[in-house]
């Protein structure tokens, strides 16, 4: 399995995707919470907050080089996630598809 790289996200970067993300809550390709990431078959992105457990970032990193994923992480994950109304979340994922590689392309690259 290969090692994925962690990519800190800035906030401009962050806010940049957050109403594609916003636009997934609706569709179910963006999948909130660390229970539901971890059951998710297919994520392409992932973002994480900075303040979250080493051993539980290592897991998600895992799910992320099994499904070829992209991980970003924010110091505030409420950046991204207030546009759906959720500054308590820690995880977020993008399942894979056309809402993925659109906020890829507004992303920095790996």
């Amino acid at each position: 399995m290969e090692a994925v790289r962690v990519v800190d996200l800035d906030p401009t970067a962050a806010a940049a995707v957050a109403s594609l993300a916003a636009i997934g809550m609706q569709s179910g390709a963006t999948v909130v919470g660390l229970s539901a990431v971890r059951r998710c078959a297919d994520p392409a992105l992932l973002f994480i907050a900075s303040g979250l457990a080493t051993g539980t970032t290592a897991e998600l990193c895992r799910l992320a080089s099994r499904n070829r994923a992209l991980v970003f992480r924010l110091a505030d994950l409420g950046v991204l996630t207030s546009r759906f109304g959720r500054r308590d979340v820690l995880v977020v994922a993008i399942r894979r598809g056309d809402l993925a590689a659109g906020m890829e392309a507004k992303l920095p690259p790996p």
